[in-house]
């Protein structure tokens, strides 16, 4: 989601009401690369960014902020449930993925 002077970036996002986004995150993603949160921990939370060509890490973030920390709690639980989601089998497919 990449900024326009005078937008929030959270119009783009899902839930309107989620913390913005850190503005060092926002660049990179606008850059087309991709983040993913490592770590969260009492007081700080950790971002990988990573690049657009495979996912390598070419930098790590450390967010200490409280409103960067909202963003990174909301970031990691939407990760959480889109992961679940996409590992729910289908009604026709049994677990190891094989149809029924």
């Amino acid at each position: 989601m990449a900024e326009t002077p005078g937008t929030d970036s959270r119009a783009d996002s899902p839930d309107p009401h989620s913390p913005p986004m850190p503005a060092a995150v926002d660049r990179w993603e606008g850059a087309g690369g991709t983040w993913r949160i490592e770590g969260l921990g009492p007081g700080v939370a950790r971002v990988a960014l990573c690049r657009c060509d495979g996912g390598e890490v070419a930098e790590w973030l450390t967010l200490r902020q409280p409103g960067e920390l909202l963003w990174a709690r909301a970031a990691a639980q939407e990760a959480a449930r889109t992961s679940v989601a996409q590992d729910v089998p289908d009604a026709d497919r049994n677990i190891s993925g094989r149809s029924t």
